[in-house]
């Protein structure tokens, strides 16, 4: 930064991937807002999934992509729902540190919203 000098940033972002793990008898309707649903007048069972969402922010400098998918059980280890959240800017952020730390701390408070409104309490009781 010394070198160069730069006055702006092209891209400012925030991302956050978190692991839960799913019990072998497990519902994912037990851990997730808004499950996979297979159609239900067939019998089957969601055994992986993977789901993206693209948002934009009205009236924030901001888009989030929302990663769900589900991490197979390998190895002794048991299945795992994984969450990945990337909170990023659209518009050139000024060099200034508060600048910067504001738009940290609005990307935090988003990318907590998105996470705790996409997870049950009983997905929340896996972090005690």
């Amino acid at each position: 930064m010394e070198l160069a000098q730069p006055t702006e940033v092209q891209r400012l972002g925030l991302r956050f991937i978190n692991w839960i793990a799913i019990p072998a008898e497990g519902d994912l309707a037990d851990f997730l807002q808004a499950p996979p649903t297979p159609q239900p007048e067939m019998e089957l069972t969601v055994t992986g999934f993977l789901h993206q969402d693209t948002l934009a922010v009205p009236g924030h400098p901001y888009v989030v992509n929302f990663v769900k998918t589900i991490q197979p059980a390998q190895g002794g280890k048991g299945a795992g729902l994984i969450l990945d959240i990337d909170v990023f800017t659209t518009q050139l952020v000024e060099m200034d540190q508060a600048a910067i730390e504001r738009h940290l701390t609005e990307m935090r408070w988003l990318k907590n919203k998105i996470f705790f409104g996409s997870i049950t309490p009983k997905a929340m009781e896996t972090f005690k």
